[in-house]
């Protein structure tokens, strides 16, 4: 665990790790139904596309996205597990999404020989 802070007497730490093991197991999930979907080795260019949502108001100037990094890469290093060169990723992103109105969305492509 990262440092846990307190506050009202409850460790804060727990709650960050609990979201954490949640957001691991949804991006295994994904990686698990896009590998599944991979085309068979066979020289060419495929693509695969994954959607995910990144932390909420992440967009707020100069700020690395914890929970968008630790998703696409659980995502992209589980593609090359499997025995895929990575070609490229492109992404596109959408700001005002979810429930709250200021998530955001992010749509990745990830080009795979």
């Amino acid at each position: 665990m990262v440092s846990a802070e307190r506050r009202d007497g409850v460790e804060m730490g727990f709650i960050k790790n609990a979201t954490s093991n949640v957001r691991e197991a949804q991006a295994s999930n994904v990686a698990t139904m896009i590998g599944d979907q991979l085309v068979p080795q066979d020289g060419m260019v495929h693509v695969a596309m994954f959607n995910c949502f990144g932390s909420l108001g992440a967009t707020q100037g100069f700020y690395p996205d914890t929970k968008f990094n630790q998703q696409a890469d659980q995502v992209i290093s589980y593609i090359q597990q499997l025995g895929r060169e990575i070609v490229d990723v492109k992404f596109d992103s959408q700001y005002g999404v979810g429930m709250t109105g200021k998530g955001i969305s992010y749509h990745m492509l990830v080009l795979y020989r």
